[in-house]
């Protein structure tokens, strides 16, 4: 009896050492299972679709207008602009050099100059994604002019807006005829237009900034310079202007080399990554 009652007492510890013994097994395997092995094996393959399952696909997506020359014109032109518009930001000292105050009417003027010579090179393209392509790229760039006049200026009366977006537009007119002009009949023509636009006719006159003045096309506040600074800066401008004609130039012929398909996708940053005038005295 004593005999069966000290068996019974022990059961309980003969049943945990077992279940002890039993995991510790379990744990090792497991261990030795989660070893990398020669025989490991290696991780998948990307999945390869059938071509059903691709043609699905990029009709679904045609469908939805994502690869349409629409649709890709917007992306694309919006690449271009965000180029354009920055490209003042890296040129703080020609700015300086070529006497060109950091003002909103000069950020116009530099920006619209890169965006017409994306429009040469679009024009060029087959219609009628020449066409689409211009048309997408300045409605990006008045988009921004109207937010720039809101946001920067704190600007909320509509009138006001609409007179500064009616004056904006007219500048971009006049200067896209004037530059085509220049770029059909010359160097000489073409500095004229610059001098005309983005010195705005004024020779030595220099802008002051004057806060929400600066912003009028055609009220800026300038002064004149007198005595030997104002004649160093009259014989600088020529030299300024030339520099930013051979700039255009170059740009330009640099366009014209990419193909058709580089300026249609955007396939890198080289087609608008745009260089730097030289200034030469």
């Amino acid at each position: 009896m004593l005999a069966i009652r000290s068996l019974a007492n022990k059961q309980p510890l003969v049943a945990h050492l077992s279940r002890q013994a039993i995991r510790l097994q379990h744990n090792q395997q497991n261990k030795r299972f989660l070893e990398p092995t020669p025989l490991s094996p290696k991780a998948r393959p990307p999945k390869q679709h059938s071509d059903l399952t691709k043609k699905v696909a990029f009709g679904i997506a045609k469908l939805f207008g994502y690869n349409s020359d629409t649709s890709t014109a917007i992306r694309t032109t919006s690449d271009y602009y965000d180029i354009c518009a920055e490209w003042d930001k890296d040129q703080l000292n020609f700015l300086k050099e070529a006497h060109l105050p950091p003002t909103f009417n000069t950020w116009f003027h530099l920006t619209n100059l890169h965006i017409w010579m994306l429009t040469v090179r679009f024009r060029a393209l087959p219609e009628p994604l020449g066409r689409m392509y211009v048309q997408e790229l300045i409605n990006h760039f008045f988009i921004d002019i109207e937010s720039r006049i809101r946001n920067n200026f704190k600007i909320t009366q509509e009138r006001t807006i609409k007179s500064y977006m009616m004056a904006y537009l007219e500048m971009w007119r006049g200067s896209g005829v004037a530059y085509d002009e220049g770029l059909i009949r010359g160097d000489a023509v073409l500095a004229a237009a610059f001098w005309r636009n983005i010195y705005s006719g004024r020779g030595v006159k220099e802008e002051i900034d004057s806060g929400d003045m600066e912003l009028s096309p055609s009220g800026r506040i300038v002064r004149e310079e007198e005595g030997i600074q104002g004649q160093a800066m009259e014989v600088g401008i020529p030299i300024y202007i030339n520099s930013l004609v051979e700039y255009t130039r170059s740009e330009l012929h640099r366009l014209e080399s990419l193909d058709d398909e580089h300026i249609r996708r955007g396939i890198d940053n080289k087609t608008t990554a745009f260089g730097k005038p030289k200034l030469e005295f």
